[in-house]
């Protein structure tokens, strides 16, 4: 079976909640690779660190990481790092808007009161549910990631500084222990 082990930076309180019961997949309409569980994965850098970073910057009082065994084969994939899959999401996106315009639906109902990350999460999601993806692999910029430098002068590049992963399908989490540091 190959896994891949993911990591996920919270608070103290929601790791060990989370090792003692499971994740609960996020509901936000801010998630943009859709509705899921997102972790930090092997790819453009140390995803311990980036979780560790990431903790730190939501959580300082008391950061934790999560780290979790997430199940790759028998996984449906979509790894946005990949052309071919990249032109699968465009192709995907493109039937939504068909499906929506056949159906006269607007995802902007009240335009000065839209949120861009919410339309983001449901053409995700629909891609998602549609073609029955549980995995969701993306390079991507984060400046809480960022070196002590970047994050200390608050520089932003833009250049992807991470890989991430949304697992939507939360079965493919094998199993999760609480990351320890020092």
């Amino acid at each position: 079976m190959s896994i891949c082990t993911g990591y996920h930076g919270t608070s103290e309180e929601n790791a060990k909640s989370i090792v003692a019961t499971k994740f609960r997949l996020s509901q936000e309409g801010d998630e943009y690779l859709g509705t899921g569980v997102y972790f930090f994965v092997d790819g453009i850098c140390c995803p311990i660190t980036a979780g560790k970073r990431w903790a730190v910057s939501k959580h300082s009082d008391a950061p934790s990481v999560v780290r979790a065994d997430i199940q790759l084969s028998g996984s449906n994939i979509l790894d946005l790092r990949e052309v071919e899959h990249i032109k699968k999401f465009n192709e995907l996106k493109k039937n939504f808007f068909e499906k929506l315009e056949k159906e006269g639906i607007f995802l902007v109902t009240f335009p000065n009161k839209r949120r861009k990350w919410d339309d983001k999460c449901k053409i995700a999601n629909f891609i998602i549910n549609y073609a029955a993806i549980d995995l969701v692999i993306k390079d991507e910029y984060f400046p809480e990631v960022g070196s002590d430098i970047e994050r200390a002068q608050g520089i932003q590049l833009k250049v992807s500084n991470c890989t991430i992963m949304n697992v939507a399908n939360e079965s493919k989490i094998l199993s999760t222990s609480l990351l320890h540091w020092g």
